[in-house]
């Protein structure tokens, strides 16, 4: 593929293609959640606090920070890992990180300096548990919430139900996000190998001009867990959303890219036909309203548009 090829490409992709999904986007009621109920009632029961009234947190859990967030509205969040004794995350694959069983992962949600949840997912034998947990007005603990629950603690933010887990972090391989060769800074993945975390070293990373590396990673980090090529394959990935209903392509962002062409937009955008026109992509980032056959993105845990985001795409767009 040449560059100028590769270039008429992602212009095309941008341009034409959008997430498409279908009316039944958000509906997860075939996800079982057998796992989700078998979770401690309490997040004080989890082991994940030494203590939870004064919030701190065990000496196992390793607090960590994605380089491309997801949007969520503007929520600060916090995140961290807590793996079983002697376990470690094998890496020998730098793009398909895997967990062992008993892994922990939590993401904690404030909202208008309110804290609201805290999610977690644990690897058991049998599979991924996930669910949010909701505190109290004391702040002194969390209750476990299967399903939906709206505007939480007087604040605009919704915390989703357990099926709904499935809608993005059954994309990947082994269901955890932001914990990842692209996610994590080159600083951070060298102390986590040195500290047993990782199984092996992974050194190369990005070598992008910053309008290229922001624009890919908000998209990346939005909205390659349901587009990229593996999704279809995963075992709990397709509860929330159908095999054939997305178009094909994959906006996923490889932790060691240095040559634009390469990125995998720029390889499917190609096979993507259409008119030219303004870009569905920023069309559809810029939109809450919902429509059936273009719902907006990313079409879950957000009510508002992210400008921020949106202005890096469009720069990207505009770059190229």
């Amino acid at each position: 593929m040449t560059r100028t090829h590769s270039m008429r490409s992602i212009s095309l992709l941008l341009s034409v293609v959008a997430c498409d999904g279908r009316p039944d986007l958000r509906d997860c009621s075939d996800v079982d959640l057998s796992l989700a109920e078998g979770l401690p009632m309490r997040l004080s029961e989890v082991g994940f606090y030494r203590d939870v009234v004064n919030q701190v947190v065990s000496d196992t859990a390793i607090e960590f920070t994605p380089r491309y967030p997801l949007w969520t509205d503007g929520a600060t969040k916090r995140r961290w890992i807590v793996l079983p004794e002697g376990g470690s995350v094998q890496t020998q694959d730098a793009d398909d990180w895997s967990y062992p069983v008993g892994t922990a992962t939590f993401k904690e949600f404030t909202r208008d300096d309110v804290r609201v949840e805290t999610r977690m997912n644990l690897k058991t034998e049998d599979g991924w548990a996930a669910a949010a947990y909701i505190w109290n007005d004391a702040g002194d603990d969390a209750v476990r919430q299967l399903v939906n629950a709206p505007n939480v603690a007087g604040t605009p933010h919704d915390v989703p139900g357990a099926a709904e887990c499935q809608a993005c972090h059954g994309g990947r391989g082994d269901f955890t996000l932001g914990f990842s060769a692209t996610q994590l800074d080159p600083e951070t993945r060298r102390a986590l190998f040195d500290a047993g975390v990782l199984s092996d070293r992974v050194e190369d990373d990005l070598e992008l001009d910053p309008t290229a590396e922001s624009g890919l990673g908000v998209l990346h980090g939005n909205c390659s867990h349901c587009h990229n090529p593996h999704r279809d394959d995963q075992p709990q990935a397709t509860d929330c959303y159908a095999p054939g209903d997305r178009v094909d392509f994959d906006l996923s962002l490889p932790h060691d890219l240095d040559d634009l062409t390469e990125a995998p937009a720029l390889r499917t955008g190609s096979e993507v036909l259409g008119e030219t026109g303004d870009s569905k992509v920023i069309e559809r980032m810029t939109t809450r309203a919902w429509d059936d056959d273009r719902p907006p993105m990313p079409p879950l845990g957000t009510e508002l548009v992210d400008e921020e985001g949106v202005a890096a795409v469009r720069a990207f767009i505009d770059a190229i």
